[in-house]
């Protein structure tokens, strides 16, 4: 029950002046809190996209999860977080068992090898990035299912000798994180941008070899499935792909839903993120440096991406391996 308060208590206690400004203070405090949850409307269709601040955004090695996520944000200490390892362990033992539901590395390297020969291309010419979305509702089965088709694709790719990297993208804690903190104490302006902290990680570097087991095994961390600002991660993406030197550059995103952070979407208008993301991808095509292609998980990509398919838990890496045997 909300307390009340006594007015002719406290005006007899501290006077008219004094309670003149606890009155204000309270009905600021109202006011900033209504101004923080309120909903605004979108922009005109070329509004620029903005940052609000970039001070708290996180790019990471897998060797740093889950160690760095403690302070990434406040998500630990208010209770929005794995404390005591149980989903870790559950995500873990689901990502084991679907690893042996996954295609024979055999099958998926039969399918890329005759793409190359029917094509007459070499292993060597190509780069390949998976970017893979980690939000929050990929939690549980999902996750477990990505990351078990993710190994069996990127063990096939090692063994034809096409090298790849393996790139998550997420966000540094709900609700915007430290970066919405830092506005609402700056005074909140208006239509600030992106309002969240990124988290970007490193699962597989394009010069490693395979993607390790400890790697594999920080993938399904449920501390790093918060939220999903996809435009800025295929930016990020891009940007590392067309620093590596190769004939074709291939980048094929895994998704399951539109990009979404609530607190850049309530400040900045329903559509701020998903209008970023189909300009990202606009200009990543005229650019012509990378070939962009996208695999959605029960989710329907073509919306966004020309080259697309549409992939069940079950057939993730059969399907991902099946897109890149079109795009060579």
């Amino acid at each position: 029950m909300t307390p009340t308060i006594d007015w002719s208590h406290l005006a007899g206690s501290l006077g008219m002046p004094v309670l003149a400004l606890v009155a204000l203070a309270i009905l600021w405090d109202s006011l900033r809190k209504y101004r923080a949850n309120k909903q605004v409307p979108d922009g005109p269709e070329d509004e620029p996209y903005r940052i609000w601040s970039r001070a708290h955004d996180l790019e990471l090695r897998a060797t740093d999860i889950p160690a760095r996520l403690r302070d990434a944000s406040a998500d630990f200490y208010e209770g929005w977080s794995d404390r005591r390892g149980t989903g870790w362990a559950a995500n873990r033992s689901m990502a084991e068992a679907c690893a042996a539901d996954q295609p024979p590395p055999g099958t998926l390297v039969a399918v890329l090898a005759n793409a190359l020969q029917v094509k007459g291309a070499e292993p060597d010419e190509f780069a390949v990035t998976l970017l893979i979305d980690q939000s929050g509702s990929m939690k549980g089965a999902p996750i477990a299912a990505t990351a078990a088709a993710i190994a069996a694709v990127s063990t096939a790719l090692s063994q034809l000798g096409i090298r790849h990297e393996i790139l998550g993208f997420s966000t540094a804690g709900w609700r915007g994180g430290f970066a919405f903190r830092d506005w609402r104490k700056n005074g909140m302006p208006a239509r600030p941008g992106r309002l969240c902290a990124l988290l970007h990680v490193v699962w597989k570097a394009m010069d490693e070899p395979e993607w390790t087991a400890e790697s594999q095994r920080a993938f399904v961390h449920p501390d790093v499935l918060r939220e999903n600002v996809d435009g800025e991660a295929l930016e990020w993406a891009a940007a590392r792909l067309t620093q590596v030197p190769a004939g074709r550059r291939l980048l094929v995103i895994l998704s399951d839903g539109a990009p979404v952070d609530d607190a850049t979407i309530m400040h900045n208008g329903p559509c701020y993120l998903v209008r970023h993301l189909r300009r990202t991808i606009a200009t990543a095509e005229t650019a012509g440096e990378v070939e962009l292609a996208a695999i959605g998980i029960g989710y329907r990509v073509s919306d966004y991406y020309g080259k697309s398919r549409e992939a069940g838990l079950e057939s993730i890496a059969a399907t991902t391996t099946a897109l890149l045997a079109d795009l060579i």
